[in-house]
């Protein structure tokens, strides 16, 4: 535990390399001990090394199965590399761990409004509007899902004019071709604390 909290104070005063030495110590004495695991996966992901931090994340999930931070900053990783399912399900093991972990919940609402918004696009309305509620029920403010819900629910009411001959509306019937632009998203370090690492969620 020291050489972990010594490692972590290297790193906040941006020694890198000691940092990492001292994280790498730690686990030469206690190899099943996650936190170090994990610390080493924000240096990566700081770096640059996305493999690298995906790998470091999920080895630290492996080992603590209740590390919210490691499953929000895997999540984060999956939807840079754009495995979009991958992230949801990252975000929600978190979330199921500690519902109060807001940062997680928003992170999870825009995902879920990504893939509704790629359900649309495919022409599964019924799920993408299912994607776009189950967004707002984690993020009731969530301009993802709720611009693209609007914009769904638009074009169905287009389509069904159109399909009775009335008319009279704009904007098409197939929903919505992409979501509204994301916020950014940030890697978390442990504790909650936002790292330098931040990282956007991919677009579906």
């Amino acid at each position: 535990m020291a050489l972990c909290d010594l490692g972590t104070v290297h790193q906040a005063a941006g020694q890198l390399d000691a940092a990492r030495s001292k994280y790498e110590e730690a686990l030469k004495y206690s190899p099943a001990y996650g936190l170090p695991v994990f610390n080493l996966g924000v240096l990566a992901a700081a770096l640059g090394d996305e493999d690298a931090a995906t790998r470091l994340y999920s080895r630290a999930v492996a080992l603590n199965p209740s590390h919210v931070e490691a499953y929000h900053n895997l999540g984060l990783q999956h939807g840079k590399a754009g495995d979009l399912s991958a992230s949801i399900a990252c975000f929600e093991r978190a979330v199921a761990v500690n519902p109060n972990s807001e940062v997680t919940a928003q992170c999870l609402a825009v995902a879920l409004a990504q893939r509704g918004s790629a359900r649309c696009g495919a022409g599964d309305m019924e799920a993408g509007l299912a994607c776009y509620h189950r967004a707002l029920g984690y993020n009731a403010k969530c301009p993802e899902a709720h611009f693209n819900l609007g914009v769904a629910y638009t074009g169905l009411a287009a389509a069904a004019l159109a399909a009775s001959g009335r008319g009279g509306v704009t904007g098409g019937g197939e929903g919505p071709s992409g979501v509204a632009e994301a916020g950014e998203a940030e890697a978390v370090g442990e504790g909650g604390d936002s790292s330098s690492s931040a990282a956007a969620l991919a677009a579906a």
